[in-house]
Parts: structure tokens; sequence; C-alpha cells
């Protein structure tokens, strides 16, 4: 018989009120989840229904409920920087989509993430602002690359890697910095100036005046 049954019936996960040919297949929320995501990713609802065995609307109603769409795939030169090596957080926030959506864009078009390699001239500039006093977090915000990789880079080029928080102390040249920054200084120029990161003066300013 088809249609809708008469006859609910109920086990351990709950009630079932009724069922639509057979009996549905029932998803736990990781199970949901994971379907909603890999739908983001560019899976079909089809090949969603096939592989979970819900029927389709099953799929569309969990994409429904989680406010889920397909964004436009990814194009080739953001493929490319994956396999170039570019951090998938860069490549995230460039597209607008998150880390796990470049991942699985990525692993659906078959390609693997590579090894960044620094032009020489990144690893001076890098190596530069480390020398600075600028922290590993805010060079790589700065560059647009993964923390990781800024880290990576300086161990190779045999810097010594600061303890977390550590920054070098300007409370000798406070007058000066004041003095300065009263002139219309920004913090970059003044950092120039001293021969530290931009950073560095500014986590000084603001804890005088606190």
């Amino acid at each position: 018989m088809t249609g809708v049954s008469e006859a609910p019936f109920e086990d351990a996960r709950g009630v079932c009120t009724a069922k639509i040919e057979t009996a549905q297949t029932f998803l736990t929320p990781d199970q949901a989840s994971a379907m909603v995501d890999e739908f983001v990713a560019g899976a079909t609802k089809a090949s969603l229904a096939r592989k979970y065995g819900v029927h389709v609307q099953t799929v569309q109603a969990h994409v429904r409920q989680a406010g889920a769409a397909q964004p436009d795939r990814l194009g080739e030169d953001v493929l490319a920087d994956y396999a170039a090596g570019v951090s998938t957080a860069v490549l995230a926030k460039r597209c607008g989509v998150s880390v796990d959506t470049v991942r699985r864009h990525a692993r659906l078009a078959g390609v693997e993430a590579g090894e960044w390699a620094s032009p020489q001239d990144d690893v001076d500039e890098i190596v530069g602002l480390y020398e600075q006093g600028e922290s590993i977090v805010d060079i790589a915000g700065q560059l647009g690359l993964g923390h990781r990789k800024v880290r990576r880079v300086l161990v190779d080029a045999g810097m010594t890697i600061r303890s977390p928080g550590h920054r070098p102390r300007l409370d000798g040249r406070r007058v000066e910095i004041e003095r300065l920054r009263g002139q219309g200084w920004s913090y970059a120029r003044i950092g120039q100036q001293l021969g530290v990161g931009k950073s560095t003066v500014r986590d000084h300013v603001v804890r005088w005046a606190a």
C-alpha cells in the first residue's frame, strides 16, 4: 500500500508518526550536519539521498532547516593557490567562505594542499618584521599567510623564536613616543623611527594609557 500509513510506531529513537512508501532512515545530528556540509561543498541532493539512504525531500528539508546554500565553485586561481601551499585561512577569507568549505571544494576537485615556497623577498620581509618586534600572528595577518608558515620561515632562517607575548620594552622611550604621538605620528612611523614593529608601539601606548 502506498501513501501515508495510519499506524505510527515507536522505537528507542522516538515516535515515527507516518511513513511514505517505506519507513524513513533516521539521521543522527552528526549525520545530518555532515550531509548538509557535503551539500554546501557541492554534492547533489540526489547523491546525498543515495549515500544516506533517505529521500531527496529529506535532504532538502535538512538543507532548508540549516539555511544552507551552495556557494559558487572555487575559481581555478584559488585551487592553484591551494596547491601551491597558500593557507586555507587566507583563501577562505578571500572567497568569503569557511576553511572547511575551501578544503571540501579542493577535495572534490582532486586538488591536494602543497608546500608553500617562500620567495627570498618574502623571507627577508618576514625576518625583518620579526626582528622589529612583530609577533608571528601579526606578521601572518599583514602578509596574508598562515602563522605556521611564518614560523617555519623564521626557523628555516635560523631565527630564535620568542616566547608568546614577548615584545621589546620601550618604557625608557615613553616620553619620546608620547611626544611623537602628540605630533600626529602614526604607530607605523614611530616604529620605523625606533626600529620596532607598529604593534609594539601601539601596545605600549595602550598600556601607558590604562
